[in-house]
């Protein structure tokens, strides 16, 4: 399972077409398996990830809430709560 989850955040830097100071989710223990493939698929297709560290806890919640409501991101309530504890996870904050 933890190779599943690092190498969906493996692809997902690679593929990233970001400068040197956006990257994906660091690799951990904690992250989340569907949180990394549900980013990976429905977030990693339209923009990079600045580095996660970049924003507090409450700063990802508003930021992941902004792009379901105002973006239009296609994602249940389900996703958006996997795909939040993926971010709050990888940036070590919580």
């Amino acid at each position: 399972m933890r190779r599943i989850v690092a190498a969906a955040l493996v692809a997902l830097a690679a593929c990233s077409k970001g400068s040197p100071e956006t990257q994906a989710p660091p690799a951990s223990e904690a992250a989340s398996p569907e949180g990394a493939r549900l980013f990976a698929s429905r977030c990693g297709g339209c923009h990079d990830l600045p580095d996660v560290r970049s924003r507090s806890d409450a700063e990802w919640a508003s930021e992941v809430r902004r792009m379901v409501q105002q973006k239009g991101a296609k994602i249940t309530i389900e996703e958006e709560a996997l795909i939040l504890r993926l971010l709050l996870q990888a940036n070590g904050r919580n």
